[in-house]
């Protein structure tokens, strides 16, 4: 098998431990404290290995023009972006009793909410519509200096002033997506073989750090000290136990499909579930698989439903399910 379809099916694989780190970064445990930490410290990779990803993924050479661009992930992105947001919005909104045409619309646009991810995607999808290894440089200069300024709270009246939170600072992803768009013009031989060894660097590295951040009660998240480096690593990391050929099964490629589905509707089902991994010990570590099991499991059987009364087109145009998206096991 050429290297570049290895490299397309472990990237795959990667989006299930992605999701997985994107829910436990919203899941609230009561003690110990210890879990907590456990939970949120794998919590703190997710967004940075979709942007990676979507970077690499991302082909601007099939669109005509921007605006080619600009319908294609509207109707790929935006329309369930909106209509599955706006349902997690109503969900809470109902709960709280705190419905305003103006919440809606901020949380939809990601402030103060776990959206915020794709309005920062697509302004993404726009900046790289244009590539040139300057505009890759600068990125990544931008993405360091944005998290570190960050960090030390250098531009915290900046933030404040222009009215956007720190996760709505595109500066600090520019460079992440740009790591993923300059992996994609990379050798895909040399880039395998380079993923592919380099596990035995990049896996025990992130589980040292893992177990310092855990052990030392280490802040981390995506604008702290140790933020970068971990998420880094961790990604690569990722990347390479990704090519195992033990995790290269249906199941996982039949999940990947489905985590963008799986981010806009995990939300109401972290406060559905919470009575479920808040049993014992056991279900608190699992709870991001418990998560994203359950959420899987509805999705597909919405899909089988929708299928038998043919209606399964619409409902993957409004969830933004790829579910048939073909990606062939080795």
């Amino acid at each position: 098998m050429q290297n570049s379809k290895k490299l397309n099916i472990a990237f795959s694989i990667a989006r299930v431990f992605a999701i997985i780190s994107v829910i436990a970064a919203h899941i609230t445990l009561s003690e110990p404290h210890w879990v907590y930490k456990m939970i949120n410290a794998i919590g703190s990779i997710g967004v940075v290995v979709f942007i990676i990803l979507s970077g690499y993924f991302y082909k601007p050479e099939k669109y005509d023009n921007i605006f080619g661009l600009i319908k294609d992930k509207f109707k790929s992105i935006v329309i369930p972006w909106v209509l599955m947001g706006s349902l997690a919005f109503l969900s809470g909104a109902i709960v709280t009793n705190s419905f305003s045409i103006k919440r809606w619309v901020t949380y939809i646009l990601g402030y103060n909410s776990f959206l915020y991810y794709l309005p920062m995607l697509f302004l993404c999808y726009l900046i790289f519509f244009k590539q040139s290894k300057l505009i890759m440089l600068l990125s990544g200069i931008l993405t360091v200096a944005s998290v570190y300024c960050t960090a030390f709270g250098f531009i915290d009246n900046i933030i404040k002033t222009i009215h956007i939170t720190n996760y709505l600072n595109i500066l600090i992803w520019v460079g992440y997506f740009a790591l993923g768009c300059v992996l994609r013009k990379v050798n895909k031989d040399k880039l395998y073989n380079f993923i592919k060894k380099s596990v035995f660097v990049f896996l025990p590295a992130a589980i040292i750090i893992y177990v310092l951040i855990c052990v030392f009660d280490i802040k981390t998240g995506y604008f702290s000290f140790i933020g970068m480096p971990y998420q880094i690593i961790s990604a690569f990391a990722i990347f390479s136990v990704s090519l195992w050929n033990v995790f290269d099964k249906k199941f996982m490629h039949i999940i990947s499909n489905m985590t963008f589905t799986v981010y806009l509707v995990h939300i109401p089902l972290i406060g559905l579930l919470d009575v479920v991994f808040e049993m014992n010990i056991l279900t608190k570590l699992l709870s991001p698989v418990i998560i994203l099991a359950v959420t899987v499991f509805c999705l597909y059987i919405g899909y089988l439903i929708a299928k038998l009364i043919k209606l399964d087109k619409i409902y993957c145009r409004v969830a933004g399910l790829r579910i048939d998206r073909d990606i062939k096991s080795k």
